[in-house]
């Protein structure tokens, strides 16, 4: 980890729980159905994606970072992504 204002790159360091999902988290939801007898109404399921911004780090990602004990470990918090203006 690399961090604006310190010199050295930090190998030891923690991540949020959060952080550390799978990559990407492919998953269906339940089946469901209706009773009319149109095809649209049939049991099925849908496809869920897990959206970008809840995927793991990735090298390059901008990230918020609280030193813990007194300033000798770093825990990763979350990544920074730019708002709705772009910046």
């Amino acid at each position: 980890m690399k961090l604006d204002n310190f010199a050295h790159v930090i190998y030891d360091y923690q991540v949020n729980r959060v952080l550390t999902l799978a990559e990407p988290d492919f998953t269906n939801t339940e089946p469901v159905g209706g009773g009319s007898g149109y095809a649209e109404f049939q049991t099925h399921d849908h496809p869920v994606i897990t959206p970008q911004q809840l995927l793991p780090l990735h090298v390059g990602d901008r990230v918020l970072v609280a030193p813990v004990d007194n300033g000798q470990t770093f825990v990763v918090e979350c990544v920074i992504v730019p708002g709705p203006g772009g910046g």
